[in-house]
């Protein structure tokens, strides 16, 4: 698989070795650097994240980017989502542009804005809220079925609109 060259480069578990303990504490010094040591915008907001409940001792939405599982369940780490640890940064940068494409969705009564390269091979979600913006995911979209679904919610959303 080709990245693009705006994309920060994947983090391995094989650069630490195989040793998950030596990559998670990485995955969290980036997560750290991205978040909470620089602060983040979306424009003009402040992008915040869920420090609590914290899980392990670190950020609530730090395991959210890592791993994956049903909402109130044990959640488990993913190494797609480990290796792209340091893309929710890079994506929430590039917003607006040409390098990426941005739409809102609606799930439950939250309207989420979602940001993602231009082939939609990776989402961030991100939910607006009184003064700032909370990240609240992200995660590679592995499914083509998925990838056009989102595509055609893009499409509909940015309908008449010449900005992404």
């Amino acid at each position: 698989m080709s990245l693009p060259d705006w994309l920060p480069p994947l983090v391995r578990l094989d650069d630490y070795g195989g040793d998950w303990e030596r990559y998670e504490e990485a995955l969290y010094e980036a997560f750290r650097a991205d978040f909470t040591n620089s602060q983040c915008y979306l424009g003009s907001q402040r992008v915040a994240y869920r420090k609590r409940p914290p899980v392990r001792g670190r950020a609530n939405t730090f395991w959210h980017l890592i791993s994956t599982g049903l909402p109130g369940k044990a959640r488990t780490r993913d190494r797609s989502r480990c290796e792209r640890i340091r893309w929710p940064r890079a994506l929430i940068d590039a917003y607006p542009g040409p390098n990426v494409k941005a739409w809102r969705v609606q799930r439950g009564g939250d309207t989420n804005l979602a940001i993602a390269p231009g082939d939609f091979s990776y989402v961030v979600i991100l939910q607006q809220r009184r003064g700032y913006v909370l990240l609240v995911t992200a995660y590679p979209v592995e499914w083509e079925r998925r990838r056009r679904q989102m595509e055609r919610q893009w499409d509909k959303s940015n309908r008449g609109h010449t900005k992404s």
